[in-house]
């Protein structure tokens, strides 16, 4: 079953919840493996050249709702190692991003939704559909209740129960591959042995897969492929099984859940040279905004602490940060968070955060080849998220991630705040006489003179990489929200030298104010006894009181 928990009761309001014809479409698809893997494997599918993979299966799920089929779809054919793309259609704007979430919840991989109306928004679907999912609104009902966009889109069938889907048939034969497959939820108001016949006659078989009695309902998987006699599949064998190389023309599809989910960073050599010569690099469309907006939602759901000074910061003053934050834990297996502070566990889920928080480690480990010899070598991630609102006094003012040398090497910065935000940009500042100054000198110098080396809006799927001893702020938040995760790079026994060097200062801070303390206390005594022994004196010991003074 897919994971759902993104999910609250009030979706359901408006998008169709998981019942008896979902979970027997969910069953159907599952007990395909083997069906799946003979009939799409690479030596029935044609390529130009054999040694290389075959192209990626197209999908369709029209009306997915809660996208729990295709989610399903898609693990049965990882499972079969048959590559996909899956797209989802859906005349309900609210189940188009309800569709969204769930594969983004569930690590679907490569996968585009769009709103309309069964397979209009294709436009170039021509035989590239290799498998596809319809549980279509078979309730019979009277013909003025079919069709909108509510909820009742799901369900209202008209006619038979057929209005809906009698209008995609005629389409069947553009949308199809080749060896296309056409999964169809039906019951028997639906007068299946009609729909056989007519789909003969367009070269069509059609049989059941599998049905099952649910309370007055005969509920049915129809399992629905081009005739052996068709024209398509009367052609010569390369004809036959001609495959397009790529998925249909459609806009980018998201990619947020692989590990790591990034599309569009440089090589790794183009990020260490950037952080070599400037110090820093802007990444921009790291991740979509789908992505982005699904963390804006999770770091919403959490419960956040108020920031204060970490280490290596300014430790000025208590205000000098405004945001509110969380420390995730790090588990492959776990979605948790913990509060740094107090050590105390949420169970709040947050899959995309862990999602991205796990690609920056691994992209972490990536970099670590070309960071060693520079004396950037980690061996650990710790991730925070946080949140800038709007208001008086808002901001980070100029501070440090880390010493010259210390435990953090490199500070990333992932934003996923709306389009909207005004201020809140990174200012990372350099030396006055050079910009390269800061990395030569370790950062020496006073820094009220040092000048902005760069200015860098919160645009979310915006990636920044930094060295950590670089000195940087955050600016005031003049509206909307800022978001964003932290990702430092650490190295542990780097980490612990300072941790221990920290301790040693304090200790020697502690011992020179005792020691200080003490001489002011002793003079304090010396001028106190040496008044009293020349209080008698007249002039001279006035004078001897101003010397002591």
């Amino acid at each position: 079953m897919p994971d759902l928990s993104h999910l609250s009761y009030k979706t359901y309001d408006n998008v169709y919840e998981p019942s008896h014809d979902s979970y027997l479409l969910m069953d159907a698809l599952f007990n395909e493996t083997e069906f799946f893997q003979q009939h799409f494997s690479p030596t029935t599918t044609t390529t130009s050249n054999p040694s290389l993979p075959p192209p990626p299966l197209t999908c369709l799920e029209i009306g997915p709702g809660t996208a729990v089929a295709t989610v399903t779809l898609y693990n049965t054919l990882h499972r079969a190692n048959l590559p996909s793309h899956h797209l989802m259609i859906d005349i309900n704007p609210i189940a188009v991003e309800t569709a969204r979430q769930t594969c983004l919840a569930n690590g679907v991989s490569s996968f585009t939704v769009l709103q309309g109306d069964l397979v209009a928004p294709l436009q170039t679907s021509h035989d590239t559909i290799d498998i596809l999912l319809f549980n279509p609104p078979y309730v019979p009902t009277p013909s003025e209740e079919v069709g909108g966009s509510s909820i009742s889109a799901a369900w209202a069938g008209g006619d038979k129960g057929r209005e809906v889907l009698d209008r995609l048939l005629p389409e069947l034969d553009a949308v199809l591959s080749p060896k296309g497959v056409f999964y169809l939820i039906a019951v028997d108001e639906n007068d299946v042995p009609e729909l056989t016949k007519r789909l003969a006659t367009m070269l069509f078989s059609c049989h059941v897969l599998l049905q099952k009695r649910e309370k007055n309902e005969n509920l049915m998987v129809l399992k629905i492929q081009r005739c052996a006699t068709s024209p398509v599949m009367g052609q010569p064998p390369v004809a036959t099984t001609a495959k397009l190389p790529t998925p249909p023309a459609l806009p980018t599809p998201p990619r947020p859940c692989p590990s790591p989910p990034f599309f569009q960073l440089p090589t790794m050599s183009d990020l260490s040279n950037g952080l070599a010569t400037d110090g820093f690099v802007v990444v921009d469309q790291v991740f979509t905004q789908e992505y982005a907006s699904l963390c804006r939602q999770e770091i919403e759901s959490l419960e956040l602490q108020r920031g204060e000074i970490a280490q290596g910061g300014t430790q000025q003053k208590s205000t000098s940060r405004t945001d509110v934050r969380a420390f995730l834990k790090l588990e492959e297996s776990s979605s948790s968070t913990t509060d740094k502070e107090t050590g105390k566990g949420q169970q709040t889920s947050t899959p995309a955060l862990q999602r991205l928080a796990q690609a920056l480690d691994a992209l972490r480990v990536q970099m670590n080849g070309v960071l060693q010899g520079n004396g950037a070598l980690t061996d650990r991630s710790s991730v925070m998220v946080a949140k800038y609102s709007a208001g008086t006094g808002t901001g980070y003012v100029k501070h440090r991630d880390s010493v010259q040398g210390g435990g953090r090497k490199v500070t990333a910065l992932c934003y996923f705040g709306d389009e909207d935000v005004v201020g809140g940009e990174l200012c990372v500042y350099a030396e006055p006489e050079e910009g390269g100054g800061e990395e030569e000198k370790g950062g020496e110098g006073e820094e009220d003179d040092w000048v902005v080396a760069a200015r860098i809006a919160p645009v979310p799927g915006r990636m920044i990489l930094f060295h950590s001893h670089r000195l940087h702020e955050v600016l005031p938040i003049e509206g909307g929200d800022r978001y964003a995760m932290t990702s430092w790079w650490t190295n542990q026994l780097d980490l612990t030298k300072e941790l221990l060097q920290e301790e040693r200062m304090k200790a020697l801070r502690k011992l020179a104010f005792k020691r200080l303390r003490r001489n002011l206390t002793q003079r304090s005594e010396g001028s106190r006894m040496k008044g009293q022994s020349g209080g008698g004196g007249g002039g001279g010991g006035g004078g001897g009181g101003d010397g002591g003074v």
